[in-house]
C-alpha cells in the first residue's frame, strides 16, 4: 500500500461524504448539467466533437462505410464511456468503502447489425442489441463477494450505463478475486 494510494482514497472519501451530506440537506444542489458537445464533420465520416471549453475528440467510420479509419467509431466511444463510467463508479464506492484495489479493468463488447445503419430492411434496427461488460477486479483488503457487491452497486449507479439500460438491457459479467 502505497503512500499516495492511501491519502489519494482517503481525499475521495471526504469529498463524497461532504457531498452526501451537502445533497442530503439541498437536494437541488445535485442537479448536475454536463457540457454541451457539438459535433462537426471536417471530411469524408470524419467528425470531431468539442464541448463549449474547447475539449475535442475525433471519430470516423470503418473502410467498409466509406471511412478513413482515422479515429474510433461513434459506439465505440459509446462503449469506452460505458467501461471508463463503470471503473470510475466502482473506484468511488471503493474508495468510499476505504477499500484499495490492487487492479480494476472494465471491458464491454456490444452486438449490433449493421444493416439497421444502412436502412436496410423495416425490422432492422440501428440500436445496438445489448451490452456485455467485464469486470476483473482485486483487492487485498476485500473478499471476492465484497468486490462483487461494489461492482454491482456501481452498475447500478454508473450514470452512462443506467441511462444505456434504460434504453435497452445491459448485461454484466463479474471476474472478482
Amino acid at each position: 500500500m502505497t503512500t499516495e494510494v492511501v491519502l489519494q482514497g482517503s481525499v475521495i472519501r471526504e469529498k463524497l461524504e461532504m457531498l452526501r451530506e451537502l445533497f442530503t440537506d439541498v437536494p437541488e444542489a445535485a442537479r448536475v448539467y454536463g457540457p454541451s458537445a457539438t459535433a462537426i464533420l471536417e471530411s469524408g465520416l470524419s467528425v470531431r466533437t468539442v464541448d463549449d471549453d474547447g475539449a475535442s475528440i475525433a471519430t470516423d467510420m470503418p473502410y467498409a462505410l466509406g471511412g478513413a479509419e482515422a479515429a474510433p467509431s461513434p459506439g465505440w466511444l459509446l462503449s469506452a464511456a460505458a467501461a471508463s463510467c463503470t471503473a470510475t463508479v466502482i473506484a468511488l464506492r471503493s474508495a468510499a468503502l476505504d477499500i484499495e484495489l490492487t487492479n480494476l479493468e472494465v471491458g464491454v463488447d456490444t452486438d449490433s447489425d449493421a444493416r439497421g445503419l444502412l436502412g436496410i430492411g423495416d425490422d432492422v434496427s440501428a440500436s445496438m442489441a445489448g451490452f456485455r461488460i467485464r469486470v476483473k477486479i482485486g483487492s487485498a483488503d476485500a473478499t471476492a463477494e465484497e468486490l462483487r457487491s461494489i461492482v454491482l452497486w456501481a452498475h447500478d449507479h454508473s450514470p452512462v450505463v443506467s441511462t444505456i439500460r434504460a434504453a435497452l438491457p445491459v448485461d454484466i459479467e463479474v471476474d472478482a478475486a
